[in-house]
């Protein structure tokens, strides 16, 4: 599944070269984050032979890490933490039902 046109506008940008990614191809890449979110775009998608890999979802995830600047995110008692601002730490609840533990590692938004 995909937005209309996202699969092929990630697919361009992801063939541009870092110093050509401009402020529209972030607009598209928070358009494709939202969709991993909604779960109306998936990695894999299971089909009548079996499951299928989106490739073109890989891109987009790469795409988020090469236009992704490194931020410090909130501290963790005395630890500091510093990641991509492309896909900041989900924020999950005991309702979500995930196990997190001291030292674990964090859940990302889009997964």
């Amino acid at each position: 599944m995909s937005t209309p046109g996202l699969s092929e506008r990630i697919e361009a940008l992801f063939a541009l070269p870092a110093e050509a990614l401009g402020v529209d191809a972030r607009g598209v890449f928070d358009a494709f984050l939202a969709g991993l979110e909604e779960g109306t775009i998936r990695a894999a998608e299971p089909g009548p032979e079996g499951w299928r890999v989106n490739g073109w979802v890989k891109k987009g995830i790469l795409l988020g890490f090469r236009l992704g600047r490194v931020v410090e995110l909130p501290p963790a008692g005395p630890l500091r933490f510093f990641d991509k601002d492309t896909f900041p730490p989900r924020r999950l609840t005991v309702a979500d039902g995930v196990r997190v533990v001291p030292g674990g590692s964090a859940v990302r938004s889009g997964a």
